[in-house]
């Protein structure tokens, strides 16, 4: 049995491109969406040998707190000491 499905043109390039030797649409669609997915347990540790990234993430932390930051001048010259 056989489903119809309509693509848009940018769509159809899309997964034209993801075949592969004469592989058919329907055999590229079943390979994709069987392909491994990830577990967040992959990623566990891959930062863990980063220097910068304690300095990143206390950026990131700043740049959050600034959002809902009651004073402006004051988060703004927190940030500065970060860069």
């Amino acid at each position: 049995m056989t489903k119809t499905v309509a693509l848009s043109e940018d769509a159809y390039a899309s997964l034209a491109t993801c075949k592969v030797g004469g592989e058919s649409f329907s055999d590229t669609v079943l390979r994709i969406t069987k392909e491994k997915k990830r577990s967040p347990r992959d990623f566990f540790g891959i930062w863990k040998d980063d220097k910068d990234i304690a300095r990143i993430f206390e950026a990131i932390r700043m740049q959050i707190a600034n959002l809902n930051c009651t004073n402006p001048c004051r988060c703004r010259s927190e940030s500065a000491q970060l860069a």
